[in-house]
């Protein structure tokens, strides 16, 4: 699934969620030169989801905006897993530098891992009722 280290400042995302379509802007990419890349993004969903009924509804959105929480409730808590795991899941992270990947990691401040686990350690306590690798965090992957 998609996740939330997903969201750098540098990027901008298209994403199809079936019943909503999101193009993210991050805090790097709001400069007017760039409203072209968005434009082609949101011609890419449309095209995309022509044919589909009901019409997934198209949000527009800018990191910071409270509405972009449409988005980041549907991707996958990836945050919240331990460093090496992330590094593993998602290689382009070991390619920012460490003030970079401590403010993507800070995006996600509220989180809290008491109530809210991170993705993996969520899926191994689903899926793995006997096994002590669910409390590793493991991946099937691994």
């Amino acid at each position: 699934p998609s996740d939330t280290l997903t969201l750098w400042d540098t990027r901008i995302i298209a994403a199809d969620h079936h019943d909503g379509l999101f193009v993210w802007s991050g805090k790097g990419t709001f400069d007017p030169s760039l409203d072209a890349v968005r434009e082609q993004c949101r011609e890419f969903l449309v095209e995309r989801s022509k044919t589909r009924f009901p019409m997934p509804r198209m949000h527009l959105l800018r990191e910071g905006d409270s509405m972009s929480r449409r988005f980041t409730t549907r991707l996958a808590p990836s945050h919240a897993d331990p460093t090496d795991q992330q590094v593993v899941h998602f290689p382009a992270l070991a390619a920012l530098p460490p003030s970079q990947l401590s403010e993507l990691r800070a995006k996600f401040r509220f989180h809290d891992s008491s109530v809210d686990p991170s993705f993996r350690r969520w899926f191994w306590s689903v899926t793995s009722a006997s096994s002590n690798a669910r409390n590793e965090g493991m991946s099937l992957c691994e």
